[in-house]
Parts: C-alpha cells; structure tokens; sequence
C-alpha cells in the first residue's frame, strides 16, 4: 500500500507540473506539446496508466514486454534505449528491481527518473 501511495503522489506531482507549464516549449515534452512516460515493467504500466488517465497530452508506454519475467536478469536492448530516447520521464520500481539501471541513467543523463520505491 505504501508503495502504490508513493507512486501515486509521484505522479499527481508530475501532472501538475505539465499542467504549469502550458503554452511555450521548454525542457521536457514533446515538440507538440505531449509529454510522454515510460515505464520500466509492466505493473509499473497499469499503476502509470491508471493514475494519469484522462490528462491530455499524457502518453504512457511500457519498455518491456507484458510476459517479461524477473527484471533482475533483464537485458537491456538497443530498442529500449531507442524508446527512453523519446521519453520525458521514466517510472521505476526501484529498490534494486531494475538492475540495468546504471546504464540508462549514464546514457540519459537528463531524463527524469521516477522512484516509486522513494519517498
């Protein structure tokens, strides 16, 4: 329960810097003005999904697959790369779960990491 509490007020809080910062593009969102979530597994997804449902110019995509088992032996691939690339924000269980997480934030330094295990 915790856990999902920390994750919700992650979230409600990075809403509510999307809807401050309307009108011109800075740092952050997409050139049509869309900011765009990524997350690292699949319960990490519908938590993400659900709690920004219905806010405009939100879009969520998952990294892995639906099937992908223990993320501790998850292999990171140039597709997902590709995909944080796009990504304004990247929502993470955190506790150790993502193991190949020292290697995104190296090579994306300036993405916004979400820890759902802090806070």
């Amino acid at each position: 329960m915790k856990l999902k509490n920390t994750l919700f007020c992650l979230l409600i809080a990075l809403c509510l810097l999307l809807t401050g910062c309307g009108g011109t593009n800075t740092a952050g969102g997409g050139k049509d003005g869309s900011f765009h979530i990524v997350t690292s597994f699949y319960p990490m997804y519908i938590a993400t999904l659900n709690i920004t449902q219905g806010i405009d110019g939100v879009t969520v995509t998952n990294m892995t697959k639906p099937q992908t088992g223990c993320l501790h032996d998850y292999q990171l691939m140039t597709e997902d790369m590709k995909t944080l690339e796009k990504a304004d924000a990247f929502v993470i269980n955190g506790a150790g779960m993502e193991s190949f997480l020292d290697k995104v934030i190296k090579q994306q330094k300036s993405l916004k990491v979400i820890d759902a295990s802090k806070g």
